[in-house]
C-alpha cells in the first residue's frame, strides 16, 4: 500500500475534528439572549429601588423638617457594621448582666439613642413621653415582626404577636374570659399553694422556691385555662402532661436563644425544639377536642352549656383548633412566667430586707385572723404588701426590655438635638427598643434613691400620678396592658400571704455574695429572672 504524505493525513483529521465541533444553535442563542436581559431586568429593578429609595428619603427628611426632628445621640462603633456594640451586648449576656449594661448606655447617651448593627439603624428609649407615642398615640403604627418570627412555631399567631384587625379580634375575644369572678374565690389557687408547700421542709431549711414558684403557676394557670392542671407539683403527674410540661420548659428555653437573633431566628430550629412544639400543640389539641366534643354532648341533651373554664368559653367562640390553641398557649406563656418572677423577685427581697417583711408580717395577721378562710377582698385590704409589689415590679420588671417595628414613619416627641428636647423620625421598617428596667430607676422620677427598694415610696401621694402615667409600665399600658394583670396579683398576693402564715422565719441564703441591687447576676430570656434563684432559709411556724 502506498504511504500517504503528511497533507493527505491532516486533511481527513481536520475534517473530523470540524465535524465534532457544534455549530450555533438557536438554543444557545436563545440562552445568550435570556442571560443578557436578566442582567438588564436586574440593573433596571435596582436602578428603580434605588431612585424609589431616594425620593422616599427625601419624603420623610421633608417630613422631618416640618417637624423639627434632630437627630438623637448615636453610639460611637469603630467597627465596621457595629460588631464592637454587639460584642459588648454579648459579652453583658454572657456575664448575666444585660439590664446593667443598657442602663450604663442610658447613664452615658442619655434617654433617647440610636446606633446602626450590622447596616440597620436601631433604637432605644427611656423616656416617658417617647414610650406613651409607641404603645398609646401611635400603637398603630408599630407591630411585633420580630416576636412573630421568634415565637409564632411554640404559640402561634395570637394577642402578643398580632396588630391591627386580628389582634382587636383575640382581645374581644379574650377580656371576658379574664373577669375576676372567675378566680374570685381563690380555689384555683388553693390546692396548688397547698402542693407546693407540701414540697418545703416541714422544719424549715434552705430551698430555692424560684422552680417551685415556676411549677406552681404552670399548675394555676392550666387549671384556670383547661380545667385540668397538670399537677407538676403533684408526684403523680400523668405522663401526657408531664411530657408537655418537659416540651413546654425546653421550647421556652429555645425561644430565649431564638431572641437573640431577631430577624435572622430561623437559623435556629433544631429538630428537638421543633418535636417539643409538636408535644405542647398536641396536648393543646387533645383537650380543645374534648371541649368541643362536651359542647356539643351537653348542648344536644339539654340546648345549654355551662363553661367551666377558659377554654370551655373559647368554644363557644369558635371551633378552630388552631385557633383554640394558639389563644391558651398565648395566656399560657404570659400567665405563667410573669407571676412565678414576681414571687421570686418579692420572696428574695422580703428575705434580704427583714423590716420589710415583718411590716407585711404584720399587716397580713391584723387583716387575717389565726385559722380565717383568705378571701379575695382580704387579699385587696393588704395595702403594704401592694406597694412592696408595686416595688418590686419598678425594680424588676418581668420584662425589662421590649420592642416595636415602625409600620410607618413616626415622629417620637423626644430625644433629638444637643438638647434631647427635640423630635426625632423613626422610619419605617426600623426597630424601636424601650428598656422599662432602666426607665423605671430613673432618679428624676423616683428620686435619688431610685435603685433603693423601698416600698413605703408608693404611699406618696404624688408617686401614685407617676404609677397612672407611661413612667410606669409593669403591665404594659395603652391599649394593650396586660388584661390578666388582676389575676397574676390574685395569685402572687395569696402565695405570700400562705408562705409568711406557714413560716416564721425567712432570711437570705444565696450562692453568690449579697450585691446592691441591680449588681446581682441575671438571666433575660422571656423574662427576667435571678441566675442564683431564690434561695431562703425557712423558719416553721408549726402551721399548716
Amino acid at each position: 500500500m502506498d504511504k500517504m504524505n503528511s497533507s493527505q493525513m491532516t486533511m481527513p483529521i481536520l475534517e473530523w475534528h470540524e465535524a465534532l465541533r457544534p455549530a450555533p444553535t438557536i438554543s444557545n442563542r436563545f440562552v445568550s439572549s435570556l442571560v443578557g436581559y436578566i442582567i438588564l431586568i436586574t440593573t433596571i429593578a435596582l436602578a428603580r429601588s434605588y431612585i424609589q429609595r431616594y425620593f422616599k428619603n427625601r419624603k420623610e427628611d421633608s417630613l422631618g423638617k416640618q417637624n423639627r426632628c434632630e437627630l438623637p445621640h448615636m453610639l460611637e462603633s469603630n467597627w465596621p457594621l457595629g460588631i464592637d456594640l454587639i460584642s459588648k451586648i454579648i459579652a453583658a449576656g454572657q456575664d448575666k448582666r444585660v439590664c446593667k449594661f443598657f442602663c450604663k448606655m442610658v447613664d452615658g447617651a442619655g434617654d433617647t439613642f440610636s446606633w446602626f448593627a450590622i447596616g440597620l439603624r436601631c433604637w432605644a428609649t427611656t423616656n416617658p413621653e417617647n414610650v406613651e407615642a409607641i404603645l398609646s398615640t401611635f400603637a398603630n403604627d408599630f407591630g411585633h415582626d420580630v416576636r412573630r418570627a421568634v415565637v409564632g412555631s411554640l404559640i402561634g399567631d395570637g394577642i402578643f404577636t398580632q396588630d391591627g384587625a386580628a389582634w382587636k379580634h383575640s382581645r374581644a375575644l379574650l377580656r371576658p374570659q379574664l373577669l375576676k369572678k372567675r378566680y374570685s374565690d381563690l380555689n384555683i389557687f388553693r390546692e396548688h399553694v397547698d402542693n407546693m408547700i407540701r414540697y418545703l421542709p416541714s422544719n424549715g431549711g434552705k430551698v430555692d422556691l424560684q422552680p417551685l414558684f415556676f411549677r406552681l403557676t404552670m399548675d394555676a394557670s392550666t387549671a384556670f385555662l383547661f380545667g385540668k392542671s397538670v399537677n407538676s407539683l403533684n408526684p403523680d403527674q400523668a405522663e401526657d402532661a408531664e411530657n408537655f410540661t418537659e416540651a413546654f420548659q425546653f421550647a421556652q428555653e429555645y425561644v430565649k436563644k431564638r431572641y437573640q437573633l431577631g430577624g435572622m431566628c430561623w437559623l435556629m430550629n433544631s429538630k428537638k425544639y421543633q418535636k417539643a412544639c409538636r408535644t405542647v400543640h398536641g396536648f393543646v389539641d387533645n383537650l380543645s377536642l374534648k371541649a368541643i366534643q362536651t359542647r356539643k354532648a351537653r348542648t344536644n341533651s339539654s340546648g345549654e352549656f355551662e363553661a367551666t373554664n377558659l377554654l370551655d368559653s373559647l368554644v363557644c367562640e369558635t371551633q378552630d383548633r388552631v385557633e383554640l390553641r394558639s389563644h391558651v398557649l398565648h395566656l399560657l406563656l404570659a400567665g405563667r412566667d410573669t407571676t412565678a418572677t414576681l414571687l421570686s423577685w418579692t420572696m428574695r427581697l422580703l428575705a434580704i430586707y427583714p423590716n420589710v417583711l415583718e411590716r407585711v408580717r404584720e399587716e397580713i395577721a391584723s387583716t387575717f385572723e389565726e385559722d380565717e378562710e383568705i378571701t379575695y377582698e382580704g387579699l385587696r385590704k393588704l395595702t403594704y404588701l401592694s406597694c412592696v409589689l408595686k416595688e418590686v415590679l419598678r425594680l424588676y420588671p418581668s420584662v425589662p426590655i421590649n420592642s416595636r417595628t415602625a409600620l410607618r414613619t413616626v415622629i417620637l416627641p423626644r430625644g433629638g438635638g444637643a438638647d434631647r428636647q427635640h423630635p426625632v423620625m423613626i422610619r419605617k421598617g426600623e426597630d424601636v427598643s424601650y428598656c422599662t428596667y432602666a426607665m423605671h430607676r430613673r432618679k428624676d422620677i423616683y428620686g435619688d434613691d431610685a435603685d433603693i427598694f423601698r416600698p413605703e415610696r408608693w404611699e406618696n401621694e404624688q408617686l401614685r400620678k407617676v404609677e397612672n402615667s407611661y413612667g410606669y409600665i409593669p403591665f404594659h399600658a395603652g391599649p394593650r396592658i396586660c388584661p390578666g394583670q388582676d389575676f397574676a396579683l390574685t395569685e402572687t398576693l395569696y402565695t405570700i400571704v400562705r408562705l409568711v402564715q406557714r413560716f416564721d422565719g425567712l432570711q437570705y441564703a444565696g450562692t453568690e455574695e449579697l450585691l446592691p441591687l441591680g449588681e446581682e447576676q441575671q438571666n433575660l430570656g422571656l423574662v427576667l429572672v435571678s441566675a442564683d434563684g431564690c434561695w431562703v432559709d425557712l423558719k416553721s411556724a408549726g402551721v399548716s
